[in-house]
């Protein structure tokens, strides 16, 4: 039931937040630096131990006055179960970064693919024998001791204790870290605003809805981007390089997305009912909200990329801190509205603001450019045009036919349209090194 979600999304929000901002500086860290050797990945799993065990004890020993705080008692005992088992989570093996710096992603994806299913498998059979909350609290453990497995199994070094570069990578990190907690704040004030305008159920369905309206983003598109960081750091000094690989990457992105919306906007209820059930229908429209902000999300997302390169993190910062702010003023100026208005505002204040500063890091980066700036716009609005004329056929189907037949009538008619944008625009470098791209790969495989 959407109530027994409310209650763990309270503990999550406390424990996703520590995670958040205790894990990124050291990960970038790592990445960044031109060399590196076991003395980083040691002093990196050493930092990560210390940082992360500090905060998750800390949390536990103040499950209480959270629990005060959400007028919930039952919150302590989860909390203080999920500090306990997050502390699996500081032994993780820091040397998958050394993949990721050889773009060699096969293992990591495969292993992140296999702990997600084995969480949701895991989840679902403690829910049918547990019947309550906790069986979202046994998918969580379950899904800790695998990632910690995984990560040992596909790259098998044993990292020691050193705090040889701690300092090192402490001080490199303090931006990324202020920037973490300031960004999780801003991301989550949401949800935070949600459960106290809001009952649990309210609560429950509008961030498990966001989890499953996030998959695609943290899943694929977002994952999509992390290799670019390798090339655009090779080609620095280069900005007619970087620009021809940022703009290219860009309408890829576009591409990728804008299936991806149509689909979870237009059939929003649909894959509710078929994910969650008949309970959670009432509450759908928290998924056109959630995947109208993919597009301008990944785009910052990718730009953000150039931004580690430039070691100017505290862009970063005062604009997750400004945001922040907004969020705070327009959730405020709401707080007597509905569900609904609550929604739109969400989705119109992120856009916007993603917007403005996907614009401003383009600009700085890469130099302002009309047609550069332009194309990845092309297929946000054809998103919204397909997200207002389109109208599901097969109406007196069965719910995951009628899912699979607009599916893949959505997918058709968004192959057609970025078909149409490399037509258009088929005389730009970007396109031409997509197209050449493309047909170097083909040419591979075949």
């Amino acid at each position: 039931m959407p109530e027994d979600f409310g209650l763990v999304t309270m503990a999550l929000l406390v424990i996703w937040f520590s995670q958040t901002f205790t894990q990124t500086g050291v990960k970038f860290y790592l990445l960044s630096i031109q060399t590196i050797d076991s003395e980083d990945i040691n002093s990196a799993f050493t930092l990560n131990m210390l940082f992360r065990g500090s905060v998750y004890i800390l949390i536990a020993l103040f499950a209480s006055y959270v629990a005060d705080l959400y007028d919930a008692p039952d919150i302590a005992e989860v909390l203080i179960v999920l500090c306990v088992i997050n502390l699996i989570t500081c032994f993780d093996n820091p040397s998958l970064v050394l993949l990721q710096r050889q773009n060699k992603y096969e293992r990591v994806v495969a292993m992140s693919i296999i702990v997600k299913v084995l969480r949701v498998v895991i989840t679902i059979i403690a829910a049918f024998q547990l019947r309550n909350h906790w069986a979202l609290v046994v998918g969580h453990a379950a899904g800790s001791l695998c990632n910690l497995i995984g990560s040992y199994l596909i790259y098998p070094y044993l990292p020691k204790l050193s705090l040889s570069r701690v300092k090192k990578q402490f001080s490199f990190s303090i931006w990324i870290l202020m920037q973490s907690l300031v960004g999780y704040c801003r991301d989550q004030l949401d949800v935070l605003f949600t459960g106290f305008y809001f009952g649990k159920a309210e609560l429950g369905a509008y961030n498990n809805i966001k989890f499953i309206g996030n998959i695609p983003l943290l899943n694929l598109i977002i994952p999509m981007t992390s290799p670019v960081i390798n090339n655009f750091r090779d080609r620095i000094e280069d900005k007619e390089s970087m620009r021809l690989r940022v703009d290219a990457s860009l309408l890829v992105l576009s591409f990728v997305i804008l299936p991806l919306f149509l689909t979870l906007g237009i059939l929003h209820e649909e894959i509710i009912l078929l994910v969650l059930g008949p309970n959670w229908t009432q509450y759908s429209a928290s998924l056109v909200a959630f995947s109208s902000m993919f597009f301008f999300r990944a785009y910052v997302g990718l730009l953000t990329n150039l931004v580690m390169i430039h070691n100017e993190v505290k862009r970063l910062f005062t604009y997750d801190l400004i945001s922040l702010m907004i969020f705070a003023i327009a959730f405020f100026l709401i707080r007597e509205e509905s569900f609904v208005v609550f929604l739109m505002t969400v989705a119109v204040v992120e856009n916007l603001l993603r917007f403005v500063f996907f614009i401003y890091l383009y600009s700085r980066y890469i130099g302002f450019s009309i047609k550069g700036v332009l194309k990845p716009l092309v297929s946000v609005v054809f998103a919204a045009i397909g997200f207002i004329i389109y109208r599901p056929i097969a109406p007196e189907w069965n719910t995951f036919m009628f899912i699979l037949v607009n599916g893949l009538v959505i997918l058709f008619g968004s192959l057609s349209i970025s078909t149409l944008i490399l037509l258009l625009f088929r005389k730009e470098p970007d396109v031409q090194y997509i197209v050449n791209l493309s047909k170097n790969i083909l040419s591979r495989k075949s």
